[in-house]
């Protein structure tokens, strides 16, 4: 995969790479750990592949939806759902909106099936108090913030240990 510009994609060549007598084709996109990346970096890809298998698990959910009581079919939902639009989303930082609604919608027709809420009914009250989840577009910027936190508590606890050290030793 070749990462560049729409307009310098244009004027690579195509052609397959020649490497120790293994022929290489170039492609437009890869997957690393789960994140489908294109070669634009604009991971749009990622997103579509998010949401066909977000989709496909919740149709798989539906199903039994109604049998389970609530609790244990919010931790089916958050387990195979609501944890593939989480998985690496700080690398979704700075995506057009129109990607983050669609990623949105899934989480609220998540929400809806969970609920038992109309196709037109409002789900942002559902999210927040009841499913306690975060919208996407938050959840993109929460993360990165709580790992800033966490480094830096945990460099604070690692100066008090150190000068706890010093001071028993």
């Amino acid at each position: 995969m070749r990462c560049a510009t729409a307009r310098r994609l244009e004027q690579l060549d195509d052609s397959p790479i020649t490497l120790c007598g293994v022929q290489i084709t170039p492609v437009t996109s890869v997957r690393n750990l789960g994140v489908v990346m294109d070669s634009s970096l604009s991971f749009l890809s990622h997103v579509n592949h998010v949401l066909s298998s977000s989709f496909y698990q919740l149709r798989r959910i539906k199903c039994s939806i109604k049998a389970l009581p609530f609790d244990t079919a919010k931790s089916l939902v958050n387990s195979f759902v609501i944890s593939r639009i989480d998985y690496c989303n700080s690398l979704l930082t700075g995506l057009p909106n129109y990607a983050l609604d669609r990623l949105q919608r899934m989480m609220n027709a998540a929400a809806r099936m969970l609920c038992g809420a109309g196709k037109y009914a409002h789900v942002t009250g559902l999210i927040r108090d009841r499913l306690h989840w975060l919208p996407v577009a938050q959840s993109i910027k929460f993360k990165p913030c709580l790992m800033m936190y966490k480094a830096d508590a945990w460099t604070g606890l690692c100066i008090f240990i150190r000068a706890l050290r010093k001071f028993l030793c």
